[in-house]
């Protein structure tokens, strides 16, 4: 209804004073002459036709402005799935990049406990070595000992010549 009222307000082939008021709609056209009766059916004939004419013009206006709101909303949700595919694609190969990473870890990880494996062992081997050196060289030592101290009491018996062993020559 505002729109027609709009309509009749701003168009100009209304004249108002051609326009009953609702007081006058109630008394008899008697007031009015036959000249007049015609002139303002013409002119409510003119009216009317006015207000279709601007009925359609605005049916016009209003399916330009759906079909441009559809285009819109079909715009946006073509950018939607776009952004949705693409956010999708993204995760994807953060995801594929995450699981390529962690496994380049745990293959790293496997070859170090592997490496610590090997150099654990090589070190037991190497302190099991040593010990077994050391041992051999307090059982040397405890030869020498005994050898010095056998040599040393032949020295006394026999009169030998410590020049010979301390130079090697035994």
């Amino acid at each position: 209804l505002s729109l027609i009222f709009g309509v009749l307000s701003s168009s100009a082939h209304l004249n108002p004073s051609t326009m009953m008021s609702p007081s006058h709609a109630d008394t008899p056209s008697r007031t009015m002459s036959p000249s007049k009766s015609t002139v303002g059916g013409a002119n409510m004939k003119r009216s009317i036709a006015a207000l279709q004419e601007e009925s359609r013009r605005q049916n016009g206006r209003l399916a330009t402005v759906e079909g441009t709101v559809d285009g819109l909303v079909q715009s946006t949700k073509q950018g939607e799935n776009g952004f949705r595919d693409a956010i999708t694609a993204l995760q994807e190969r953060l995801e594929k990049q995450m699981r390529e990473i962690h496994e380049e870890h745990q293959h790293r990880f496997s070859l170090q406990v592997a490496e610590n494996k090997r150099l654990l062992v090589h070190l037991n081997a190497q302190k099991a070595e040593m010990q077994a050196l050391q041992k051999r060289i307090v059982a040397l030592e405890d030869r020498v000992t005994f050898l010095e101290a056998e040599i040393g009491d032949d020295d006394h018996v026999q009169g030998a010549g410590d020049s010979d062993f301390q130079s090697g020559n035994l």
